[in-house]
């Protein structure tokens, strides 16, 4: 039976996650800010940042899985969460004993490119968010080579799926209520690797029950691509009628999606959810709530 800690159980994924750990097979702890987490996964309520926390609740022998360092408008508690929380948890975990950690990071530290990313692609991250994801990841991999650290990467792309409270499918969504048009960059035309949140957490179970010593990194994600515009006209099909506005600024990557086939050989790790079933959850979620 595996021992697992969860680090920012509350949010999004952390809560697909939860509903798929079987706890006759896992032994679960979880940390969030939040204390809505049921009873049977022993919850924590505190930070990341808090080294007394992190010491109190990892142990010898036990599976850490890092949610935590999601994008926030506050950019100081934003680089704090990534950059001081990990480097908070990697120092905590070189003393410990028997440790394998599995951080989730993002197929953004890539960057921009026509072509599908593979894992030995260098990252050349264009956004904030890329650019401090990467930074995560090369304290990892420091911290693994010199601590003889076992850390397992997994840059995820474009998570989607109910209840997901911001990105762009939220945000057309909640266009239909909303007076002002939201702005889409790139005209529209920026193309995206969609992932259901429910993959997403298929894939991170899949890399717990094959993990390996040493460092690795993992995509998981779909290998297929969407335009924002693809994406407005199946949601159209709905007859919803979505308030945006085209912009030619260009903030963000223009295409980023990533090759899944060394998670498909490696993890067993294949999507079950085509985009349409995925989207067609999302939207009737939207509409019933």
């Amino acid at each position: 039976m595996k021992n697992i800690v969860l680090l920012g159980s509350s949010g999004f994924l952390g809560t697909s996650i939860l509903k798929k750990l079987d706890t006759k097979k896992f032994t679960i702890k979880t940390l969030s800010h939040k204390q809505k987490i049921p009873f049977k996964f022993n919850p924590t309520s505190g930070s990341i940042l808090s080294k007394s926390v992190l010491n109190n609740l990892i142990q010898d022998g036990d599976f850490v899985i890092n949610l935590t360092g999601q994008f926030s408008s506050n950019l100081k508690s934003f680089f704090q969460i990534n950059l001081n929380g990990n480097l908070n948890l990697l120092n905590i975990l070189k003393n410990k004993k028997n440790i394998k950690l599995i951080l989730i990071s993002t197929t953004a530290v890539y960057g921009d490119n026509p072509k599908s990313f593979i894992e030995s692609d260098e990252p050349k991250p264009h956004s904030i968010y890329g650019m401090t994801k990467f930074l995560t990841e090369q304290l990892c991999e420091k911290f693994s080579k010199e601590n003889n650290l076992d850390i397992t990467i997994l840059r995820i792309s474009n998570l989607y799926g109910p209840n997901k409270k911001d990105g762009i499918i939220t945000n057309l969504l909640k266009s239909t209520n909303s007076k002002n048009p939201i702005s889409l960059n790139h005209n529209g035309d920026q193309i995206r690797d969609f992932l259901f949140v429910d993959d997403a957490a298929d894939g991170i179970i899949q890399s717990i029950k094959y993990f390996k010593p040493g460092f690795q990194i993992f995509n998981i994600s779909t290998g297929i691509k969407y335009s924002i515009k693809d994406i407005i006209r199946e949601i159209e099909k709905t007859d919803l009628t979505l308030n945006f506005k085209t912009s030619i600024s260009k903030p963000d990557e223009f295409c980023n999606y990533a090759n899944n086939f060394k998670s498909k050989k490696f993890l067993h790790f294949k999507p079950k959810t085509s985009f349409q079933k995925g989207l067609k959850l999302t939207i009737d979620n939207f509409l019933n709530n």
